[in-house]
């Protein structure tokens, strides 16, 4: 099992990676928040939260109503 696991490994030196052309970044929100995985990581206490509870809460009101909408819609056409 370990050998398998490590044969499947494809590794690259460091000169090769900084050599590799970059694809252009694909934004989510304009100059902000690009695609792909994100940590919001730090010490213990220093706020890592305070930025994080404001567009959590935004985007749960959001898909709230993007629901209720949907369900109005749904309710309103031929397929109910």
């Amino acid at each position: 099992m370990k050998n398998t696991i490590l044969s499947s490994l494809n590794t690259i030196d460091g000169e090769t990676l900084m050599n590799r052309p970059l694809q252009p970044l694909s934004f989510v929100v304009d100059t902000l928040i690009s695609q792909g995985l994100h940590i919001l990581a730090g010490s213990p206490k220093v706020g890592k939260n305070r930025p994080v509870y404001p567009a959590c809460e935004t985007l749960y009101r959001f898909l709230r109503a993007y629901n209720a909408h949907a369900q109005r819609v749904y309710r309103e056409s031929d397929c109910a």
